[in-house]
C-alpha cells in the first residue's frame, strides 16, 4: 500500500516537473505562450515586457488611463511588427477596460477601441464604438471621418449613408474643413466630380495659396467636360 501512495507521489512530480516546462516553453495558452510564439525577436519581447508592464500597473492602480493607453499601443504594435495577430484582440481588450471606466471623459478609448475592431474584423463593434464617441464629443471630426472610412472602405455601404455621416460632421462641427476635404477626396474617389467640384471650390476659396486645390479644380472641370461630351 505504502509503495503504490510512492507511485501516486512519484507521478504526480513527474507530471508536475513536466507540465512547468511545458508552460514555460508556450505548449499551453496564456501569455506564455504567446512570448513563445515572439522569442526569436528581441524587439517584440522587449514590447510584450513594456506591455506586460503597462498592465501590471493597471492592477496596482486602476484609476490611471496613461497606463490603459501604454498597454494598448504595447499590444498593438507587437500585432503591427510581426507578432501574432492575437495581440490585437489584446490591444481591444486593454482599451475596453479603459472605456469602462473614462469613456464619458475621453473619446479616444472609443476611437483606439474602434480601430482595433476593425484589426479583428469586428465591425458592428468599430461602428458602434465609433457612433459613442461621435455621441459624447459631437464636435470632433474623428469619430464622422473614422465611421464614414469604415462604411466605405470595410462594410461597403451605400453613398447615401457615408454623405450622411460626413453631412453631420460638417454641420457639427465649428470648422468643418477637415470634413469638407474628407468628403471631397471621397468624391472624387467615387467618380462624382461635379459634387467633389464644388467641395473643392469651397476649399480653394478657405485656402486661396493652396495650389494644390486648383489644380484638383482643373483636373475635376476636364473630366467633368469630358463626361458631357463622351457620356
Amino acid at each position: 500500500m505504502k509503495k503504490k501512495h510512492l507511485y501516486v507521489i512519484i507521478t504526480i512530480i513527474i507530471v508536475g516537473v513536466i507540465g512547468a516546462l511545458l508552460w514555460r516553453q508556450g505548449v499551453f495558452g496564456g501569455d506564455q505562450a504567446l512570448l513563445h510564439s515572439i522569442k526569436d525577436k528581441p524587439a517584440l519581447v522587449e514590447l510584450f515586457n513594456k506591455a506586460a508592464a503597462a498592465e501590471a500597473e493597471i492592477k496596482k492602480d486602476p484609476t490611471k488611463a496613461e497606463q490603459y493607453f501604454n498597454a494598448g499601443l504595447f499590444w498593438k504594435s507587437l500585432a503591427e511588427q510581426g507578432g501574432p495577430e492575437v495581440f490585437f484582440s489584446r490591444s481591444l481588450q486593454v482599451y475596453e477596460q479603459g472605456i469602462k471606466l473614462f469613456g464619458q471623459k475621453n473619446i479616444l478609448f472609443y476611437l483606439n477601441a474602434g480601430n482595433l475592431a476593425e484589426h479583428v474584423n469586428d465591425f458592428a463593434k468599430a461602428e458602434t464604438y465609433y457612433k459613442k464617441a461621435i455621441e459624447i464629443s459631437s464636435g470632433d471630426e474623428s469619430g464622422y471621418l473614422n465611421l464614414a472610412h469604415l462604411y466605405f472602405y470595410k462594410l461597403k455601404r451605400p453613398k447615401a449613408d457615408i454623405l450622411a455621416v460626413y453631412a453631420e460632421g460638417a454641420k457639427r462641427l465649428v470648422n468643418p474643413v477637415i470634413i469638407i476635404s474628407d468628403r471631397a477626396s471621397y468624391l472624387r474617389q467615387i467618380g462624382d466630380y461635379a459634387a467633389a467640384l464644388k467641395d473643392y471650390t469651397t476649399l480653394s476659396l478657405n485656402f486661396p495659396a493652396n495650389q494644390g486645390y486648383k489644380d484638383i479644380i482643373a483636373e475635376l472641370k476636364a473630366k467633368i467636360k469630358a463626361s458631357a461630351i463622351n457620356p
